[in-house]
C-alpha cells in the first residue's frame, strides 16, 4: 500500500471569509525493493554467485505412533463370589465330677458318695449319665453352616475306676439337631483319649448340648481312695471351620482372590514395554457383604518410580438385603506397563489381582459364600508416550489430500518457464522401525486456471527406503527421494503455478517383517513426517506473469482531504530487474467489485544487461495518473485499490537468473489542487 504525507498550508483569515485555490505538490515517498523484500527472506536462499533460489518447505502429513497404535480399553466384568469363608477355632472344658454321676446311679451311686474320703471298692457300674452340659460358644457364633469343619473330643479320666462305652451327644439347643455322636470303647484311669469328628455339612448353633448319654465301668479291682470331687474332664474343639454361611465373628481374611492375564489385540504389533502419556483405571464394586470389605486392584506390571500400581478401597457394609457401592477413577499417566506377562516370556500382556479382605472387628456380622461382589475394572483411555517391541507390519496411507500452497498465490496469469526445478520428498521418521514409501499419485492444481498436472517418471516405478530412528541417543532418521527433470516431469508440475497441491502416499511399516529381533521403539512427540520441498532457481522466462493484491488506500484520512480539486500522482520508477511490466490499479468498492481504473497501461522498461544477462543498469520509468474531481471524490469514498503487475522477462526465450544486488526503487509524488477556505 501506498503512504501518503500531504503538506496543509492555511491562509489568513478575512473578513469576507474568501476562498481561493492553492496548487500543492506533496513531498514524495521512497522505496527500494530487492527480490528480499518481494519473497520472505526464510524462502530466499543466496548461492555463491550471488544468484538466487527459492526454497519452499511444504509438511504434507505426520502420523505419531499413538495414531497408529490404539490401545483398546480393557474392561472386565465379573461376578466373584466368596472363594472360602474361615471361623476362629474355638475350645470349651467342661469337668463332669464323680459325685455327679454317683448322683444319677441309684443305691450304688449313693455308696459312692457316702465313702467320699475313704478307701473302699466301687463295684461294677453300667448304665451311668450326667447332667446335661450347656457349652455356650455365642461369643464366637450364632450360627454356621459349615461346608467343611472338625470336633475334637477330648475325654481324660481323673476318676479312681475305668470307664467303658462312653457315649457322648452334642445337639443344637435350639433346633434339637444332633451334631455329633461318638462312643470311647474303653478309657482306664489317668488316660486322656481324643476323637476327632468331621461336621462338614453340619449346622451349629452357638448354643450347643453336651450329654453323656452312657457310661460303664469295671469298678475298682480292690479298695481306691474315693474323692466324689474327681472330675472326667470334657474338652470340645472346634476347628479348620469353612462355613458356607455363618452369622459370626469372623477373623481377618482374604475372601477374594483373584487373578487376570489380559492380552492386548494390537494387531500385528508385538509391544514389551509402553510408557503411558494418558490413561486411566476405573473401579467399580458391588457388594452384599454385610460386613467391611477391603478392596486391591494390582497391576504387579505397571510401575512408576519403581512402585506397582495399587488401589486400596474400602467398601462399606451392604444393609440387610441390600448392596454397598464404590466407584473411584485413578490416574495411570506416567506408569510403565511391562507387557511380558507374569512369566516374562509374553507379548502384549499384562496381569492384575483383586483381593477382598475383612478384618476383625468383634461384631457379630452374617456372611455367607452366596453373597457376591461385582467388580468392574477398566483399563481405559490409554494414549502412549513411548512403546518398544515390534511395531508390527502396517500401512500408513497419507492422502489422498489435498493441502494449499501460497508461493504463487499472488500470481494470477501469465507464464513461467523455469530453468530448473528440483523437488524433494523427505520423510523425518522417528520410529525405531523401517519402512518403504510408496508414490502412487502427486498433483499440482492451479484453480484459478483450472490445470491440473499429475507427476510421471520413473519416480513412480519403485518405493524407496526409509532408515528406522536410533535410540540412546535418540535421533530421527531423514530419508529424501528427489524429484527433479531426470526421473520426473517436475517443471511442468511447477510451471502449472499451483494453488494446491495433491498426495497419495503409502508408508509401509516393517516391511520385511519383525527384522529388528523386537528392537522396535517410537515417541509420541517424535513422528514419521513427509515433506515435500521445493528448490527453485530464481532462473525462468516469464510471459505477462501477473501478479494481483489488494491493498488499502484511505484518502479520507488525509488533513483537508475534502478540499482537494484535482491533481496527479506520478510513479517515478529506477528498474533494477531485467524484467518490463506493466502496472494496473483499479479502485473496489465495499464488495470487492471494480468502480473505477486509476492506471490501465502503465509501462515499466526492463534493465539494461550485458551479454552475459546480467543487470548493468537501471532504466528509469515515469507513470502519470491524473486525479479528475470526479476519481478524488471517488478515492475518498473508498478504502481498497486492486495492484496488478504484469512481467515479462527481456529478452524474451532466455532463462534470465535473478541476483542478490538486483533492486527496484520507486518515488511517488501526490501533485493536488486545494481550495483554500479563510475563516
Amino acid at each position: 500500500m501506498f503512504v501518503f504525507t500531504i503538506l496543509h498550508s492555511s491562509g489568513c483569515k478575512r473578513e469576507n471569509n474568501p476562498s481561493w485555490d492553492v496548487k500543492i505538490l506533496a513531498p514524495l515517498i521512497s522505496s527500494t525493493l530487492t527480490i528480499q523484500n518481494i519473497i520472505q527472506d526464510s524462502l530466499v536462499q543466496q548461492n555463491s554467485d550471488s544468484s538466487l533460489t527459492l526454497v519452499y518447505q511444504n509438511k504434507i502429513y505426520s502420523v505419531s505412533i499413538d495414531s497408529m497404535i490404539i490401545i483398546p480399553d480393557t474392561t472386565f466384568y465379573k461376578t466373584i463370589s466368596i472363594d472360602s469363608l474361615k471361623l476362629a477355632s474355638k475350645q470349651i472344658v467342661h469337668p463332669v465330677s464323680l459325685g455327679e454321676v454317683a448322683g444319677n446311679a441309684g443305691i450304688v451311686g449313693q455308696l459312692i458318695i457316702a465313702s467320699n474320703g475313704s478307701t473302699n471298692t466301687i463295684p461294677a457300674l453300667s448304665g451311668l449319665t450326667a447332667n446335661d452340659i450347656d457349652m455356650d460358644a455365642n461369643d464366637f457364633f450364632k450360627t454356621a453352616t459349615l461346608n467343611k469343619g472338625f470336633m475334637d473330643v477330648t475325654i481324660e479320666n481323673g476318676w479312681p475306676i475305668d470307664i467303658a462305652n462312653l457315649i457322648y451327644q452334642f445337639t443344637n439347643k435350639v433346633s434339637g439337631d444332633t451334631v455329633a455322636i461318638d462312643t470311647f470303647a474303653y478309657i482306664p484311669v489317668g488316660d486322656i483319649q481324643t476323637q476327632t469328628v468331621s461336621i462338614a455339612g453340619k449346622t451349629i448353633e452357638g448354643d450347643l448340648m453336651a450329654q453323656i448319654i452312657n457310661m460303664d465301668s469295671p469298678g475298682s479291682a480292690g479298695p481306691v481312695p474315693i474323692d466324689t470331687s474327681d472330675n472326667l474332664t470334657l474338652t470340645l474343639k472346634v476347628y479348620d471351620l469353612k462355613p458356607y454361611a455363618a452369622t459370626a465373628i469372623f477373623p481377618a481374611q482374604n475372601i477374594i482372590n483373584s487373578y487376570d492375564v489380559v492380552k492386548y489385540n494390537l494387531g500385528s504389533a508385538e509391544l514389551s514395554t509402553i510408557l503411558i502419556k494418558e490413561g486411566q483405571v476405573e473401579v467399580e464394586v458391588i457388594s452384599t457383604l454385610q460386613d467391611t470389605l477391603y478392596f486391591q486392584y494390582l497391576i504387579p506390571s505397571a510401575k512408576m518410580n519403581g512402585k506397582e500400581f495399587v488401589v486400596n478401597a474400602i467398601v462399606d457394609p451392604a444393609p440387610p438385603g441390600d448392596t454397598s457401592h464404590l466407584l473411584r477413577y485413578y490416574d495411570f499417566s506416567g506408569y510403565t506397563l511391562d507387557l511380558t506377562g507374569p512369566s516374562g516370556d509374553s507379548l502384549n500382556t499384562f496381569y492384575s489381582s483383586v483381593i477382598g479382605r475383612i478384618d476383625s472387628t468383634g461384631r457379630i456380622v452374617s456372611l455367607s459364600l452366596a453373597d457376591s461382589i461385582f467388580v468392574y475394572t477398566g483399563v481405559v483411555n490409554l494414549v502412549p508416550e513411548y512403546v518398544s517391541g515390534y511395531l508390527g507390519q502396517d500401512t500408513v496411507k497419507v492422502g489422498p489430500a489435498k493441502t494449499d500452497l501460497d508461493i504463487f498465490k499472488k500470481i494470477k496469469s501469465g507464464t513461467l518457464d523455469l530453468s530448473d526445478v528440483e523437488l524433494t520428498l523427505s520423510i523425518d521418521n522417528g520410529f525405531g522401525a523401517d519402512a518403504i514409501v510408496q508414490i502412487n499419485d502427486i498433483q499440482t492444481i492451479n484453480n484459478t486456471t483450472s490445470s491440473t498436472i499429475s507427476l510421471s517418471g520413473s519416480v513412480l516405478d519403485n518405493p524407496f527406503i526409509i532408515q528406522r530412528a536410533t535410540d540412546k541417543p535418540l535421533t530421527s532418521a531423514i530419508s529424501e527421494l528427489t524429484i527433479d527433470n531426470s526421473n520426473a516431469n517436475a517443471d511442468a508440475l511447477i510451471e502449472n503455478l499451483p494453488d494446491q497441491l495433491l498426495y497419495d502416499l503409502d508408508i509401509y511399516i516393517n516391511p520385511q517383517g519383525n527384522t529388528s529381533s523386537s528392537q522396535d521403539f517410537a515417541y509420541a512427540d517424535l513422528p514419521i513426517t513427509a515433506n515435500l520441498n521445493m528448490e527453485l532457481p530464481l532462473s525462468f522466462i516469464a510471459n505477462n506473469l501477473t501478479l494481483q493484491d489488494t491493498s488499502k488506500l484511505n484518502l479520507s484520512e488525509m488533513k483537508n482531504s475534502e478540499n482537494i480539486i484535482d491533481g496527479d500522482f506520478t510513479c517515478i520508477v529506477d528498474n533494477g530487474f531485467p524484467l518490463e511490466a506493466t502496472l494496473q490499479l483499479y479502485v473496489l468498492n465495499d464488495n470487492n467489485s471494480i468502480v473505477d481504473s486509476l492506471i490501465t497501461d502503465g509501462g515499466i522498461t526492463s534493465a539494461e544487461i550485458n551479454s552475459s544477462n546480467r543487470v548493468i543498469k537501471q532504466i528509469r520509468s515515469k507513470i502519470k495518473i491524473p486525479l479528475s474531481n470526479s476519481k478524488i471524490n471517488t478515492l475518498l469514498n473508498t478504502e481498497k485499490v486492486l495492484v496488478k503487475f504484469s512481467f515479462s522477462t527481456v529478452p524474451t526465450n532466455q532463462h534470465l537468473k535473478i541476483y542478490s544486488e538486483y533492486a527496484i526503487e520507486f518515488i511517488l509524488t501526490g501533485d493536488f489542487n486545494y481550495k483554500i477556505i479563510s475563516n
